[in-house]
């Protein structure tokens, strides 16, 4: 995004249709890979960029950059899911340098972690001085006003407040012990139409998202959100609330370590 107005011409780059649209494709954690290579494709068309070297390399590099295609691989505490914050490539930047060789990186790569603990620890004392707005009538809301850090309030809240308004479900049946149900978000403008498949049992208070939010960033989505409220779920269950420290444990950083080194 920053390269983005040294690639385009300055038209375009103020053009507010094209880069509302652009930025949406980049930071949409929500859609899936099919439908952005689709979007990615009409775009380029609209805007005759099909033939521009940047966005044809970009484009053929997806998976290392759109977040839908990484998905699996935990996050949370290194990226945040909106434009808000940095990406992980200039988070590290701020404690190595590229001419560090491998053991220096991993001791660099140390400290940025503790660096975000320390973060956590901070920001854990400041919420429970805090007293937030609510978005919705939800019980579920004020109970993650009690037990997230602002930062992470927020981002909930958020999933929250799209799930009350702005999606539906569809019951499919029984599969292996789990209700089964269709997440759809309701826009009748667009032709895509994003649907995910939430898994659910009540009595155990699991619930699975095919688009795997809560594995990748540690915060449930607004498609388990959906099927929760419509359940009557009250409170979110402890095993989706993470404490201080469980965020990025040692085997997640040792595991993101080794992908990071193999990308750069």
């Amino acid at each position: 995004m920053k390269k983005l107005k040294n690639k385009i011409s300055d038209d375009l780059f103020t053009n507010i249709n094209f880069t509302k649209r652009f930025s949406k494709l980049v930071w949409d954690i929500n859609m899936k890979p099919d439908v952005f290579e689709v979007k990615w494709g009409l775009l380029m068309k609209e805007f005759n960029l099909e033939d521009t070297r940047w966005f044809k390399d970009m484009f053929t590099k997806r998976d290392s950059w759109i977040p839908k295609y990484f998905n699996d691989i935990a996050m949370c505490g290194l990226m945040k899911t909106t434009s808000r914050s940095e990406s992980m490539n200039s988070f590290f930047n701020t404690y190595s340098e590229s001419g560090n060789i491998l053991l220096n990186f991993m001791m660099n790569y140390d400290t940025a972690i503790q660096k975000q603990r320390n973060t956590q620890r901070e920001l854990d004392k400041a919420s429970k001085k805090t007293s937030y707005k609510m978005q919705t009538p939800r019980e579920i809301e004020l109970q993650e006003s009690k037990v997230y850090t602002s930062t992470l309030f927020f981002e909930v809240q958020k999933e929250i407040y799209k799930a009350s308004f702005f999606y539906t479900y569809l019951y499919v049946g029984i599969e292996d012990g789990w209700e089964v149900y269709i997440v759809q978000h309701n826009n009748n403008k667009s032709e895509f139409k994003n649907e995910c498949k939430v898994e659910m049992k009540a009595e155990d208070k699991e619930i699975n998202c095919s688009c795997e939010h809560f594995k990748c960033m540690r915060v449930l989505c607004r498609h388990a959100f959906t099927i929760m409220m419509r359940c009557g779920v009250k409170e979110i269950p402890e095993r989706y609330i993470l404490k201080d420290g469980e965020r990025i444990d040692d085997k997640k950083k040792l595991a993101f370590f080794a992908e990071f080194v193999m990308i750069y």
